[in-house]
This record gives C-alpha cells, structure tokens and sequence, in this order.
C-alpha cells in the first residue's frame, strides 16, 4: 500500500478551519492541548490530508497529492492563511525488499512546487504503523 500525505502542523486555528479551507476531508486532525495515547498534551495542533496512491511510481505520488488537495495553489492559499511552523509531505512505500520496492526521483517541476510550498519531504515505509500528526 503507498500513501501519500500534506500535513500542516503549528497553527493557532481550529484544525477544522484548515480542513474547510483545503476544501477536502482531512485523514487526521488534532487540536494543541489534545491528550496524546500516553496521556500527554499535543503541543502543536494539525492537519493531515492522506491520499492513497496504489499503482503510481513515486515520481507521481507528490502530483498526486497535489491533485487531491485541490492544487498547489490550494495548499499554498491555506498555508498562507494559516501560518503553520512545518508543512510536510509525506510518502509511504512498501516495505523493503518488497515486489513493489522501487528506486525512483523526482521530476524538476514536482521539486520547484514542493520548495514553492516550502514544504520538506519524508520518506517512511509500511510495516510500521504511521504516527498522528
């Protein structure tokens, strides 16, 4: 399974504010000050946007992303409004050594729209389970 996330963390908005302004369904949110499983505050509040991208190579999985959250000028429109500390994209492969391991890059645009975003990029396999934002 190959996943692929935005999220916005360090925000003094409602979480659901940045879920309206994306204008799509959030795939995690979480407001500073919630109690974390272990019983500790949250100390930043965020948003996740999740897409799944079975099928495509990882140069597709950021365009895909894109696409789901409305477009990069979408997401560049709700960072602005916002103000979040870190925006982050996130993309989920399968775990090593798998069939559906893969080398792969980036295209020149994907990486302009990404720095545009001022988003970084992490890279985390399946097969351990995805922390909350």
């Amino acid at each position: 399974m190959k996943e692929a996330s935005l999220t916005f963390r360090g925000f003094e908005c409602a979480p659901e504010r940045v879920q309206a302004l994306m204008g799509v369904a959030a795939g995690g949110m979480i407001a500073k000050g919630d109690l974390s499983h272990s019983g500790q505050p949250y100390p930043r509040s965020s948003v996740r946007f999740t897409v799944q991208v079975d099928g495509c190579r990882i140069d597709e999985m950021i365009p895909k992303l894109f696409t789901h959250v409305g477009g990069l000028a979408n997401a560049i429109a709700t960072r602005d409004a916002i103000h979040p500390e870190f925006v982050e994209i996130d993309l989920y492969l399968p775990i090593k050594n798998s069939p559906e391991q893969e080398n792969g890059y980036f295209h020149v645009q994907t990486i302009k729209d990404v720095a545009e975003l001022g988003a970084t990029i992490g890279l985390g396999i399946h097969g351990n389970e995805m922390r909350n934002p």
